[in-house]
């Protein structure tokens, strides 16, 4: 484990966004780079965090996926996201455990997405300048995001 981050047993996955109900926009901006997360081209591509600003293809709609996990509808391509041994992308046709994540808020207000598939965190991979890929078991730098609410 790198210095700074969290072991996976050391926290408690919390419920989604406080208030913030089904359908709602969010857009996710890396910590480790300040970029906003996109569904590239038009969402088939994956996830990357590369945009200085909330586009289209930065938005997602929160949806509740049950058990407290949340599924992120793309706006670019009205996909789900998925989570696997490959990068991440906008092509699920409906919220299953493929597209199921658990909203983990850290100590510092960001938060970090468990994928349900697997159980690993996801990451803005090689300092935001790869695809975002759920593959650590930790929470460190690269695994944390702001959450924003609101087109």
């Amino acid at each position: 484990m790198l210095e700074g981050e969290i072991a996976l047993t050391a926290v408690r996955p919390t419920p989604p966004v406080p208030g913030a109900a089904t359908g709602t926009v969010v857009s996710l901006k890396a910590e480790v780079n300040g970029a906003y997360v996109t569904a590239e081209d038009s969402g088939a591509a994956p996830l990357v965090a590369n945009r200085s600003a909330i586009g289209p293809w930065e938005q997602f709609d929160l949806v509740d996926a049950g058990g407290d996990t949340i599924a992120l509808r793309a706006h670019a391509n009205g996909r789900f996201v998925t989570a696997g041994s490959a990068p991440l992308i906008a092509d699920g046709t409906e919220a299953g455990r493929a597209q199921s994540f658990r909203l983990v808020r850290d100590t510092d207000g960001t938060v970090s997405l468990l994928a349900v598939a697997g159980g690993r965190y996801v990451t803005a991979a090689d300092a935001g300048a790869s695809a975002l890929i759920a593959d650590r078991t930790a929470i460190g730098p690269w695994k944390r995001f702001t959450l924003t609410t609101g087109p």
